[in-house]
């Protein structure tokens, strides 16, 4: 999981900083060219150390959930601002990071599930999720999010009212 992660964060250019206590990995993750510190994300100085005052936000990847759940509850209370991803990894493992403070909770083996279950069920569905996530070879698409701004003709606009199809050859 941490890895996709970096691969995904470094493909958008995104600055960051991965925290591990292992000494192999540090070198594993020095060697995929990436930013690392080497500590223990359980204690406040290695989280003072890596940046955390300065993140955008934190992704929380670790091997146990109770320390996912521990490290959100001493993030949030170093830097209550912080947005905070945490991967979950039991059942009730996304109430209790969620009570602890993160923002968001992901469960890789809830989605792989799923995606499992509707590559069979709705395969071109999940095809096109392939391809507007940029994970299908189709270099002639891009997808990306654009902010309307108010003054804009198509502010309140609804897509279909739009027209962006003939204007701008968008979809």
């Amino acid at each position: 999981v941490g890895r996709v992660v970096c691969q995904e964060l470094a493909k958008a250019s995104a600055p960051f900083v991965v925290v591990d206590s292992s000494e192999a990995m540090e070198e594993r993750i020095e060697a995929d060219g990436y930013l690392v510190w080497r500590g223990n994300a359980t204690e406040e100085d290695t989280l003072r150390a890596a940046g955390l005052e300065r993140a955008k936000g934190i992704i929380l990847a670790l091997p146990s959930e109770a320390d996912n759940v521990y490290v959100t509850l001493l993030a949030k209370d170093l830097c209550p601002s912080v947005f905070i991803l945490a991967r979950s990894i039991s059942d009730h493992g996304d109430r209790r990071l969620k009570a602890a403070g993160a923002d968001r909770v992901v469960s890789p083996n809830l989605i792989g599930g799923y995606r499992m279950a509707h590559s069979i069920l709705h395969p071109s569905v999940v095809e096109f999720i392939d391809i507007v996530s940029g994970h299908a070879e189709m270099e002639e698409l891009e997808v990306q999010e654009l902010v309307v701004p108010e003054n804009s003709s198509l502010a309140g606009v609804s897509i279909g009212e739009s027209d962006i199809r003939r204007r701008f050859e968008l979809l």
